[in-house]
C-alpha cells in the first residue's frame, strides 16, 4: 500500500470534496435542528462518556474507534444508507487515495433524536496535528471564499463553516492521525457536538 506523497494540499482538497458530498448526502436524512428539550422516553444514566462502536467494515481501520462524546449525547453507527452514500463519494473523490485513507462514520444523538454526523479521515504516518497548515488547507478547500470562523476549544483548533447550499454547519478539528469533521443542520448543534466530543 502506497501513502500519498504528492503533498498535503491536493489530499486536503480531495477530502474537502468528500465533505461537501457528505453534506448533500446527509441533507436527505432528517437531523434535528436543535437539541430536543423533551427528555428521552427511556433515559439511561451514563456516568462515563459513551464509546463509539466499531465500524462494521473489518477490512479498514476505524479512526473513530476510540472516539467518545460527553453527555447528553451518544455516538451511534451511522445509518447504512447515509454511510453507503458517503463511502461512494469517498471512492469517487479520493481516487487512488481511497485505499490509503482510514475512514470512520458516526451519528450523534440526544436520546432518540439524531443531532448530527461525524466523519473521521485518517492517514497512517500523516498526523493532522503535526502540520499547522493542514487544517486550514482542508477548510479552505471546503469553504472556498465563504467565511470561516476560527476557534480554540479545550486547546484544540477548530474551524467552523456553514455551507450556503446545504445550510449544514461543519466543525473540523485535528485528532491524532485524523481530521474530524462534524456536521449538523445548524451552527448551534455543530458547536455543541464539537464541544462534547472534545470533552468526551
Amino acid at each position: 500500500m502506497t501513502r500519498p506523497t504528492s503533498g498535503r494540499r491536493p489530499f486536503a482538497r480531495s477530502i474537502a470534496a468528500v465533505v461537501l458530498m457528505a453534506g448533500v448526502a446527509a441533507g436527505c436524512v432528517s437531523v434535528a435542528a436543535t437539541p430536543s428539550p423533551t427528555p428521552a422516553p427511556t433515559p439511561v444514566v451514563t456516568p462515563s462518556p459513551s464509546i463509539a462502536a466499531q465500524s462494521p467494515s473489518a477490512s479498514r481501520f476505524d479512526p473513530l474507534a476510540d472516539l467518545t462524546i460527553a453527555a447528553p449525547f451518544t455516538l451511534n453507527p451511522m445509518d447504512a444508507i447515509t454511510q453507503a452514500a458517503l463511502d461512494a463519494g469517498m471512492k469517487q473523490a479520493l481516487g487512488s487515495f481511497y485505499d490509503v485513507v482510514q475512514l470512520g462514520y458516526r451519528q450523534a444523538a440526544q436520546g432518540s433524536t439524531p443531532e448530527g454526523y461525524i466523519v473521521g479521515f485518517g492517514v497512517p504516518g500523516m498526523s493532522a496535528t503535526s502540520s499547522p497548515t493542514f487544517l486550514d488547507q482542508l477548510v479552505s478547500g471546503i469553504a472556498g471564499t465563504n467565511p470561516v470562523t476560527k476557534a480554540t476549544i479545550m486547546d484544540t483548533p477548530v474551524r467552523f463553516y456553514t455551507d450556503p447550499n446545504t445550510k449544514f454547519t461543519y466543525g473540523i478539528y485535528p485528532r491524532k492521525d485524523s481530521a474530524i469533521v462534524v456536521f449538523a443542520s445548524n451552527s448551534s448543534a455543530t458547536q455543541a457536538l464539537v464541544a462534547a466530543l472534545l470533552q468526551g
